[in-house]
């Protein structure tokens, strides 16, 4: 999808994949979406692989140089969901290059969120989300309570038995993460099944971190740097309930 430009829908661009064995690749670049409010609006672009996507499904491709929202139109860019909105679910591995995007006015969740946890997948999993984020400006609706980070990272949710995803991301010479004031410019969490069973063991891997693994103060230091982003508030949280947060033994994958 390139060079277009989308008003007055609820999402304007759902992309979604989950076949067996299979690659599906795409390009959103160029477009320009929400420069009005719309009541009900969710998420703009979705991009999401399936909870029934096994280990040899792939989803990749790039998110570029696309404009959610409008600066002065109140909420434009997202009335009940986020700017971008990026999932891998299942077993198999998503990866996205996220460069050059600016997104303004979201109202109650994130600008952008990435995601990776088994979904609907019934067995134990381990699926993968690569993200390289790059050169963008993401801003929520500060003037919103219920408004979010800037940028939103998750590996793992609460409910999933054996849910064992890895995230590795790839975040550097962003222009701004803008997050509600008292909230987060950057907001990552890891979380899972932690009673009797087969536990969660998510893992976030942020390459170009140099610290100590599960580090609170290194790893919010270092997420909360104008590295990251030259704007880049408020300070950076991590919510840590279980799994492990550390370096990237390797580059995030972008292709």
């Amino acid at each position: 999808m390139q060079q277009d430009t989308l008003e007055q829908n609820t999402v304007d661009l759902s992309l979604a994949h989950q076949g067996a064995g299979r690659t599906l690749d795409y390009t959103v670049t160029g477009n320009v979406m929400r420069q009005q409010f719309k009541t009900g609006s969710s998420n703009s672009i979705n991009v999401y692989l399936g909870g029934t996507s096994t280990a040899s499904s792939l989803m990749r491709g790039t998110i570029s140089n696309n404009v959610v929202g409008s600066a002065g139109v109140a909420n434009s860019g997202s009335d009940l969901g986020r700017g971008i909105y990026v999932e891998a679910a299942g077993a198999g591995t998503g990866t996205a290059v996220v460069t050059n995007n600016i997104v303004r006015q979201i109202k109650q969740e994130s600008a952008f969120y990435g995601q990776v946890a088994k979904g609907t997948a019934t067995a134990a999993t381990s699926p993968r989300l690569n993200l390289t984020v790059t050169g963008n400006d993401f801003q929520v609706n500060t003037g919103s309570a219920n408004a979010l980070a800037g940028i939103e990272l998750t590996a793992g949710t609460i409910p999933n038995i054996g849910d064992n995803p890895t995230l590795c991301a790839n975040i550097q010479s962003n222009t701004a993460f803008v997050g509600q004031p008292t909230f987060a410019g950057v907001y990552v969490v890891t979380s899972g099944f932690t009673g009797s069973g087969t536990s969660a063991n998510p893992t976030v891997e942020l390459q170009g971190y140099a610290g100590a693994a599960n580090n609170q103060s290194q790893l919010e230091a270092f997420l909360g740097s104008t590295d990251r982003a030259t704007t880049n508030t408020p300070a950076a949280i991590l919510a840590r309930t279980t799994g492990t947060v550390r370096a990237a033994t390797a580059a995030c994958p972008t292709s």
